[in-house]
């Protein structure tokens, strides 16, 4: 607020303007005062003018700044946080692992989770966010056959303790591509149990503090994996994509198939989740027996699928497994 006051014997009016309360740390005064040094009321309007320009101009740059520091101090903490998980961990690789398997779990879950009360949402004691509904799956693969290979390749590789973390280094470095932020909110929101500081409001901070997180997720490079076991795994990471000539390829689509019989294994088995809606044990199971009979034959019509090959020795369900 602004306006113009006479102090004491003085001809001139004086303008004053009250510094808002949180900036006046960083501007170092309660209000601007400052005398108009003129009789003549229309050049005191427009000195006047002038004056509350300049001032809110101040107050402008001293906010932008204050905002600055908070994102520049958001970083920090999230950094620090990582730091406590490495100790907690006993590695940074473990420490960077742990938010990863949390980040591919939470966004697989939202693909077959629409429309499902998520719960509130708890790290150890600590209430990190209302109840909500999940009403759409967390953009990142744009069609169900991408997210039902994406599926495969993770159940193939995550959890084995060779290379935890690859798969879903993919799935990081394409929502931070994609500036896909608030969807991840209860996953960024895991940090504060570690470091309760961390601020995510406004959602300016919030997107500096999950494109940090992410970027962090992508980019990170493990030490503990098996020396080029990223190269040896492409596509799924980062390097040169090997000459598989030893793989099966998928049959060609035969026009004697119809139906069920003309969709590929992968294909299938998303249908027959979707359809029939399974427990998670066999659903569990049955992607472990089709991710092994792709490895061995390819992504195959289902209708070429025969006996022999569900019988091979080492093939579950097969005389050896």
């Amino acid at each position: 607020m602004s306006h113009s006051v006479k102090r004491g014997k003085s001809r001139f009016e004086q303008f004053r303007m009250i510094v808002p309360e949180d900036v006046r740390e960083v501007i170092g005064k309660t209000a601007w005062t400052e005398s108009l040094r003129t009789t003549d009321p229309f050049v005191a309007r427009e000195k006047r003018a002038e004056l509350i320009i300049r001032c809110t101009a101040e107050i402008r740059q001293a906010r932008e700044g204050i905002v600055d520091r908070a994102k520049a101090d958001a970083i920090v903490l999230l950094d620090r946080a990582f730091s406590l998980l490495a100790q907690a961990r006993g590695t940074m690789d473990r420490a960077v692992q742990l938010p990863l398997q949390l980040l591919g779990s939470f966004v697989l879950d939202s693909w077959v989770g629409t429309g499902r009360d998520m719960g509130a949402q708890w790290w150890g004691d600590f209430l990190v966010r209302e109840p909500v509904t999940s009403d759409e799956a967390i953009p990142s693969f744009d069609n169900e056959r991408e997210r039902a290979m994406y599926r495969l390749r993770a159940n193939l590789v995550e959890g084995r303790g060779i290379a935890d973390g690859l798969v879903y280094q993919e799935l990081a470095a394409i929502l931070l591509d994609r500036r896909v932020f608030h969807p991840i909110w209860c996953v960024v929101s895991y940090m504060r149990s570690l470091e309760p500081r961390l601020p995510l409001a406004p959602d300016a901070t919030y997107e500096v503090v999950a494109e940090a997180f992410l970027r962090r997720l992508a980019e990170y490079r493990f030490e503990s994996w098996p020396e080029n076991v990223a190269d040896a795994l492409a596509p799924l990471g980062r390097g040169a994509a090997p000459v598989l000539t030893s793989r099966p390829q998928p049959a060609p689509v035969e026009m004697r198939y119809q139906g069920l019989l003309a969709m590929r294994l992968s294909e299938g088995l998303q249908y027959w989740i979707d359809q029939r809606r399974p427990g998670e044990s066999a659903v569990n199971e049955a992607r472990r027996g089709v991710a092994r009979y792709i490895a061995l034959f390819g992504d195959v019509i289902i209708g070429t699928i025969n006996r022999a090959q569900v019988n091979r020795p080492g093939f579950v369900g097969g005389s050896n497994s």
